[in-house]
């Protein structure tokens, strides 16, 4: 299964596993330990946690891409994790209908991960990024869905 190709195919850059609806934690850990040329992994509605994708980001140190849409288990601590781990790569990060992130925890990263362009905080109970949104993502570049 997935163990074993992630065991094989260690210099793989680009994964996706979204919409794998099996995918979890127990998943996520072995591609961590493995696939550590990562630039791009799809997760999204998978029921990844936040335990998973801080062992992911800490070991995938060159992920520059990340989706995450419907990961409903993923709230702020996922988030403080891929800033502390990635903000000298992520370029774009998908968290459309990531219940649990506030706006708190995007105007951060949005403030720390200088080389991101694309945001997509769709679906989110968002209720103050306007002027967050102005004071980062326009002087930055990041183009953001919200």
């Amino acid at each position: 299964g997935l163990r074993e190709l992630v065991k094989r195919c260690r210099r793989l850059e680009r994964l996706d596993l979204s919409w794998c609806t099996k995918i979890g934690d127990g998943a996520v850990i072995p591609i961590a330990e493995n696939l550590e040329n990562l630039v791009e992994i799809g997760l999204s509605e998978t029921h990844l946690t936040n335990r998973g994708l801080m062992r992911l980001v800490e070991r995938c140190r060159k992920l520059q891409i990340i989706h995450l849409a419907r990961c409903l288990r993923i709230s702020d601590d996922g988030i403080e994790s891929i800033e502390a781990n990635l903000s000298g790569t992520l370029t774009q990060l998908n968290l459309a209908s990531c219940h649990e992130v506030n706006d708190s925890a995007i105007v951060s990263l949005m403030s720390k991960c200088r080389l991101l362009k694309c945001l997509d905080v769709s679906k989110l109970p968002c209720r103050e990024l306007t002027e967050a949104l102005k004071t980062f993502a326009e002087p930055l570049g990041i183009q953001v869905f919200h």
